[in-house]
């Protein structure tokens, strides 16, 4: 490791990695957004700035905080365990052909103002390493080192949609095609955040899953009838609660995920095909599993 302008450059790459797959993994740097004063750098406020309306932003800018000894323990675990996410990173690039896949990914650590792990711009995961230690166990934790792998994967894949959009743009004229694309960028990402509990296995859902699905898909479709019809005022309060919020009451990224996650399991090849449809086929995608999963309840509620 070598510590260089305020970066901790991370060689990531093994001697018995294929060409290939070296040629596709990224170098991963990660760069503090707190100064030793605890301020923000300019770079963590940037990440954050439009997280909060201005007058949060503003009050959250003037707070100083140093990292926190807790703080410092995931941190340093993270760029531990990033070490070994990024062998995974070629397995991911493979289902988003047709861009340049990003050769260097920053890991943003900050303290104030964000989530576990959000993105900024095409190459730059940002992780607030106080919801790190408000929402998880100690790293130490036996479900520290998944959970790391689920999240760094969740947000990476954020960054290559993010990149796959920009060279196939979709309309984002009304309400209904920026929910569209919403589920696509969320569904996505939150497939990769799904742990064991969500796993579909032997055929069917999990309970968790299924419970998930049962709660969430009436809501789905609900929503994505009355956005079509629409005010951009409307829309705020018709997209609360899709991609944010508990992560079993996500009721657009949870389901997307779930969706998306028995149709990889039953043909591998099935999200590479939905990542290279873009946003637009998430209308068909939408209106085939609830449909499936009405027949399926309908079946299951028969047999009892």
């Amino acid at each position: 490791m070598i510590h260089r302008a305020g970066l901790l450059t991370l060689v990531l790459l093994t001697s018995g990695t294929a060409l290939a797959s070296v040629q596709d993994t990224p170098v991963v740097v990660t760069e503090s957004g707190v100064l030793q004063n605890g301020e923000m750098t300019p770079r963590w406020k940037q990440a954050i700035s439009d997280r909060h309306d201005k007058q949060a932003l503003g009050a959250l800018f003037k707070k100083s905080r140093s990292i926190t000894k807790e703080e410092q323990a995931w941190m340093s675990f993270l760029q531990t365990q990033s070490v070994k996410w990024v062998a995974s990173v070629p397995d991911l690039n493979k289902y988003f052909d047709g861009i340049t896949h990003p050769r260097r990914v920053t890991l943003l650590f900050g303290n104030q103002g964000g989530d576990d792990g959000f993105t900024q711009g095409a190459d730059t995961i940002c992780l607030d390493l106080n919801s790190w230690v408000t929402n998880y166990d100690a790293p130490s934790s036996a479900e520290s080192a998944d959970r790391v792998m689920r999240i760094l994967s969740h947000e990476y894949v954020h960054l290559l949609t993010k990149l796959w959009i920009a060279k196939h743009p979709f309309p984002m004229a009304t309400p209904l095609e920026r929910t569209f694309q919403e589920l696509y960028y969320e569904g996505i990402g939150n497939l990769f955040s799904l742990s064991q509990k969500w796993a579909f296995r032997k055929g069917r859902h999990s309970e968790d899953g299924t419970r998930a699905l049962e709660m969430n898909v009436p809501i789905l479709v609900d929503r994505l009838q009355r956005l079509a019809a629409a005010t951009p005022d409307e829309e705020i309060s018709l997209r609360k609660g899709l991609s944010a919020g508990p992560f079993r009451h996500k009721w657009g990224a949870l389901t997307m995920a779930l969706w998306l996650s028995e149709d990889q399991a039953k043909d591998s090849q099935s999200l590479k095909r939905f990542v290279q449809s873009g946003p637009s086929a998430v209308a068909v995608f939408v209106k085939d599993h609830a449909g499936r999963n009405a027949l399926a309840s309908k079946k299951e509620k028969s047999a009892q």
